[in-house]
């Protein structure tokens, strides 16, 4: 039996007046059973936020999967 896994990476903090973007990736091994081929994927996420009112607000994202 191969066991699933989730692998999680944040990166890409990148900072310009009061905005701020982040991008977070994870790579996912999903169960399969001894003689099955493996599978997984991988997605991510950026988020791009902006501080109003000393809060950070989602203004915006862009996601990926493959």
């Amino acid at each position: 039996m191969r066991l699933a896994g989730v692998f999680y990476t944040v990166k890409g903090l990148r900072t310009w007046g009061r905005f701020v973007s982040i991008e977070v990736t994870d790579s996912e091994r999903t169960a399969r059973s001894e003689g099955q081929l493996p599978a997984q994927y991988a997605a991510g996420t950026t988020y791009y936020l902006m501080e109003l009112n000393r809060e950070w607000v989602i203004v915006a994202e862009d996601a990926w999967v493959t």
